[in-house]
């Protein structure tokens, strides 16, 4: 099963460390102006990402550091990735799956209005 490739214009940064030390790096999202925090596993893992299977990005990850990665950690990050919208859109599943996401991304008209307009102060 060949995994769908990362969006191109993604940039990977170096982030702070995590409260035990570890190296974390920050997953940037230009075009939504969104970032992520990831850990050492997740950085190892889409470090890998052009070896295509699961399997394999475990196999290539756990062999370039000290951490025994398994196809099923890449498969969380291939969800949270998809989650994220992260990924490039090659089918009309995805095209489905995107325009889904943006309608439950926005309110009713009257929600919207109830939400921004419709708030009031009461003196005590």
């Amino acid at each position: 099963m060949g995994l769908p490739a990362l969006r191109e214009e993604l940039r990977l940064h170096p982030g702070p460390p995590a409260a035990d030390g570890a190296p974390t790096w920050t997953l940037q999202d230009p075009s939504c102006n969104r970032f992520f925090r990831i850990d050492w596993p997740t950085f190892l893992i889409l470090s890998h990402w052009h070896a295509g299977s699961p399997e394999r990005i475990a196999a290539e990850a756990s062999a370039s550091a000290p951490m025994d990665l398994d196809s099923q950690d890449v498969e969380g990050v291939l969800d949270f990735l998809g989650r994220s919208e992260l990924l490039q859109c090659a089918s009309a599943g995805d095209t489905r799956r995107l325009c889904q996401a943006e309608r439950a991304r926005h309110h009713s008209p009257w929600a919207w209005l109830l939400h921004h307009y419709l708030f009031f102060r009461v003196p005590l």
